[in-house]
């Protein structure tokens, strides 16, 4: 078993008015996104949800239209793309992530969601068996996600 992990900077921006975004204009560079609202239970500005865009982050938000207009407050919205860890000095000298692979970006998206345990996540939380040998760092305006995610840490030998 190889021990070698593959590193990733998932960088983050927002926070975005849920309801604003259906007006905006949408980047395919764009490839994650994390929902933020009001649970009854665990309060305001929790962690709802986080996904994986195919195509534009607007067009897979609108798929999220059936429950997030029904929630009590506005929900708020990052997005994230991701780019391949060198350093922390190269980690600072972009924009923006080019697309990359989708195939990366399901794996990324299992750990994020296995290590956050988001609210209304169903899927991923007990499947994330292939980001063991992955790490993420949360750069940018990450909201409440943890600085660090590791495959070997949470699914551990």
């Amino acid at each position: 078993m190889s021990t070698e992990e593959n590193v990733y900077d998932v960088y983050w921006e927002g926070p975005f008015n849920y309801d604003d975004l259906r007006e905006t204009e949408s980047h395919e560079d764009l490839v994650l996104y994390a929902i933020y609202g009001t649970h009854p239970l665990y309060g305001r500005n929790v962690l709802l949800y986080i996904g994986i865009t195919e195509n534009l982050v607007t067009t897979r938000l609108s798929q999220h239209s059936w429950w997030i207009d029904g929630e009590p407050d506005p929900c708020g919205v990052y997005m994230a793309s991701i780019g391949k860890f060198e350093s922390w000095a190269k980690s600072q000298e972009f924009e923006r992530y080019p697309k990359m692979d989708p195939a990366t970006t399901r794996i990324i998206e299992s750990l994020l969601i296995y290590s956050h345990q988001p609210i209304y996540n169903q899927r991923n939380k007990n499947s994330a068996s292939l980001a063991k040998n992955y790490r993420a760092f949360n750069t940018g305006r990450r909201g409440m996600l943890l600085g660090e995610v590791s495959g070997l840490y949470y699914l551990g030998d």
